[in-house]
């Protein structure tokens, strides 16, 4: 049995400590779940071009529930492997229900993690920095260009903490969150993370309910029993 990865990019440096090596993953890139339909439609082309190869019997999807992105992705020829989790967070947290308790407990935490903080897209002096650089040939004026930076801020005005998923023992990224908490007037924890769930879906088995195992011709949907999605017949 041939095995090849599709993942998000957010999972790049874990699936690197994990041994994976790099011609076996193909990596899309982070963000996608903003618009759920342009994810569902980028996983399935990459599916389709993976399925293709010779060889190529079972494809282990690196992604979650990621807002209903990947709810009516279809396996082909080969098998598809998901985690039944709620997003990358989930993944790193371990579980769902550490996920959801976590968030009970401390709502208002923005979640950071080396991918995240790599991707220079989360809030903070490094996001900042990112919008003046792509957009200062767009606004002339630079007063224009401030209140485009004060309005993203306005975007994680419900936001009041901080919070560093801790999964490989990464003091670097770790300073870099309380940097962006500093930078965004917000209380800084940092959250023991695991890589578990990941290298489960890597090694398998693959038989207990926190994966979803869908066979050629069956397709994800969403499920309403708790467990996030389903395989069913591709009608």
């Amino acid at each position: 049995m041939s095995t090849k990865v599709i993942a998000c990019e957010v999972f790049r440096a874990e699936l690197n400590i994990l041994g994976v090596a790099e011609d076996q993953i193909q990596f899309l890139e982070m963000g996608l779940h903003d618009n759920p339909p342009v994810l569902t439609q980028r996983l399935q082309e990459t599916i389709e071009v993976v399925d293709a190869e010779a060889g190529v019997d079972r494809i282990l999807l690196a992604y979650g529930n990621c807002g209903s992105g990947t709810i009516g992705i279809r396996a082909l020829r080969s098998t598809l492997v998901i985690p039944k989790a709620h997003d990358c967070i989930a993944l790193f947290l371990g579980s769902n229900q550490r996920y959801e308790s976590e968030q009970r407990r401390n709502a208002g935490s923005y979640y950071f993690t080396p991918g995240w903080l790599n991707g220079g897209r989360v809030p903070g002096p490094e996001r900042e920095a990112w919008l003046r650089k792509t957009f200062v040939d767009k606004y002339e004026d630079d007063e224009d260009l401030e209140d485009l930076i004060e309005a993203d801020r306005e975007l994680f005005a419900s936001y009041h903490s901080a919070c560093f998923v801790d999964s490989m023992a990464d003091q670097h990224c770790a300073q870099r969150c309380a940097q962006c908490a500093m930078d965004m007037n917000w209380r800084f924890r940092r959250l023991q993370g695991t890589l578990d769930w990941l290298k489960q879906l890597l090694d398998g088995p693959h038989l207990d309910e926190r994966f979803l195992v869908v066979q050629p011709g069956q397709q994800i949907v969403a499920s309403s029993v708790g467990d996030l999605m389903r395989a069913e017949t591709d009608l």
